[in-house]
């Protein structure tokens, strides 16, 4: 009599496999409302975060994964200011030279498009930026008012200025070696203060720059950039020189 041979059993149905799916789609949507959260509380700070809010949101999202990693590298939160990116914060020294730099950069423009020449010169060293004006911008020979002629270019230096609207700013009258005596002004100290002082009123009462970050002084004929043997050199000491300290020491950037 034949043997009938008893049919193999049906593999038993994983009734969890459900599970995996269903924990996958969960972990996903918890990323997603982290995700959600952390870019509208960076979007509800102060403006100017300078990308806080995708930091906040890339960094959620990396977490959820159980990982610092992104998809875009090791993403370190670091802001983009000015342009700039990397993964080191730019230091405030260096924000600030940069900030001088493109003063710099606009007052040289504007000195060529307006055909100043060497009348408007602007230096940058390790105390800060140096804007010279000669006097024959500004002033008549042997005045200290300011001419009419010479307000749209205080007006834009006072513009340019305002990129850093917290360093002080020193205002240097100087002048050559001639004597003055001309019954008004007694002497070139003399000469070189009220020009300076006239300077820093029109970047106070007209250019809004703030008071209490602005002096005046004069140095007369004793801080000379040229030789006041000729008559060239003469004409590059008669200046106004306005100056844009560092809040920042140099070796900071």
């Amino acid at each position: 009599m034949a043997i009938k041979k008893k049919p193999p059993e049906a593999e038993k149905e994983n009734g969890e496999r459900w599970l995996v799916s269903y924990a996958d789609f969960i972990t996903l949507l918890l990323a997603f409302f982290i995700m959600m959260y952390a870019t509208a509380s960076a979007d509800a700070q102060a403006a100017g975060s300078n990308g806080a809010g995708q930091a906040q949101a890339l960094a959620a999202l990396a977490q959820a994964f159980g990982g610092g990693k992104t998809i875009i590298g090791n993403y370190d939160g670091s802001s983009i200011i000015d342009g700039h990116t990397g993964k080191e914060k730019l230091s405030n020294g260096a924000i600030e030279a940069m900030a001088l730099e493109e003063i710099e950069k606009e007052l040289e423009e504007y000195g060529e498009m307006s055909g100043l020449g060497d009348s408007l010169d602007v230096v940058i060293d390790d105390f800060g930026m140096h804007i010279r004006i000669k006097d024959a911008v500004l002033f008549s020979s042997g005045s200290f008012y300011i001419n009419n002629e010479a307000k749209p270019v205080m007006y834009k230096i006072g513009e340019a200025l305002k990129k850093l609207p917290n360093n002080k700013i020193q205002v240097d009258g100087h002048t050559d070696n001639i004597p003055i005596n001309n019954g008004l002004i007694a002497s070139n100290w003399e000469l070189g203060s009220l020009r300076a002082v006239n300077v820093a009123k029109i970047l106070i009462e007209e250019c809004a720059l703030n008071p209490k970050n602005i002096s005046a002084t004069s140095y007369g004929e004793f801080q000379p950039i040229a030789s006041n043997l000729t008559v060239d050199g003469r004409a590059q000491n008669r200046r106004v020189e306005i100056t844009l300290l560092r809040n920042y020491d140099i070796t900071e950037i």
